[in-house]
């Protein structure tokens, strides 16, 4: 058993087998590591994605999966906010409403950087099906079984963890609006409210 620690969040990540989560976080934080890491959005952003790695982790194991699809249940958890980092830089928001849909943002982003992660067809099918679903109202019908389980787990993991992220971070770090916005059901990104934009072309 191996255990990997994600350095800054004192979060345990428990896999049997080889490196493979190892290389997805190296390959996760080199990618982040583009991005300004003094900026407190980012640094929210990057202990979201490994806490609900973790999570999906969790649910996994929880569900009586193979070791193999509790691994690729962690990887769509460390995958599926990666449009963020970019519609930050492009717009200096979390938020869809006022950008683009930062799912969407993220399968564009993937279709560069999924080979870092795995070349697995089916995982990349799965992976994308999480990234591109896990911030929508619901899911749509005609999804097969194995997608819905993947989906599902992402968003709720996603969602367990929003709780936490409001709990200790501000409005403004979120989503870029005051409390009083807030309060008023401004824009979480979704899906709810507002009319998503497509990406623009990825910054360079």
């Amino acid at each position: 058993m191996l255990v990997i620690v994600a350095e800054g969040t004192g979060g345990y990540f428990f896999f049997s087998g080889d490196v493979m989560r190892e290389s997805c976080l190296d390959a996760f934080n080199s990618y982040v590591a583009r991005y300004d890491a003094s900026d407190e959005r980012i640094a929210l952003k990057v202990e979201h994605t490994y806490e609900a790695a973790g999570l999906c982790d969790e649910i996994a194991r929880g569900e009586g999966l193979p070791s193999a699809d509790v691994d690729l249940a962690w990887l769509c958890g460390l995958l599926h906010d990666i449009g963020r980092f970019e519609q930050l830089c492009q717009w200096g928001t979390f938020s869809d409403a006022d950008s683009c849909s930062h799912a969407a943002l993220g399968i564009q982003v993937l279709k560069d950087e999924m080979g870092s992660f795995t070349n697995d067809p089916e995982w990349v099918h799965i992976i994308e099906s999480a990234v591109a679903l896990h911030s929508d109202f619901r899911l749509p019908p005609g999804l097969s079984a194995r997608e819905r389980l993947f989906c599902t787990i992402t968003r709720d993991a996603d969602k367990v963890d929003i709780l936490r992220v409001f709990n200790q971070s501000s409005c403004e770090a979120v989503l870029g609006i005051d409390p009083g916005e807030f309060s008023r059901g401004g824009d979480l990104g979704c899906g709810v409210r507002g009319v998503r934009r497509a990406p623009a072309p990825l910054a360079r």
